[in-house]
């Protein structure tokens, strides 16, 4: 029965009634870092608009933040 919790899941552990809200773990993960990645890049369009953002090597990044108290 779905939802018992002795019964294991198909993704191998005891989940109980939360296999059954969540039937695919993966998936969420992916759909939760996508939102990360826009939410990234709205942030970054925002800075480069409002001239916040710095141009750069990735030497230049390590030199700024050694610099930054």
């Amino acid at each position: 029965m779905a939802g018992d919790a002795k019964e294991m899941s198909s993704y191998g552990r005891f989940d109980g009634w939360e296999a059954d809200l969540h039937p695919h773990p993966q998936r969420r993960l992916v759909e939760r870092r996508r939102a990360e990645i826009a939410r990234n890049a709205t942030a970054t369009l925002q800075a480069v608009r409002e001239g916040r953002a710095r141009y750069g090597s990735v030497e230049d990044l390590k030199r700024d933040l050694l610099a930054e108290p």
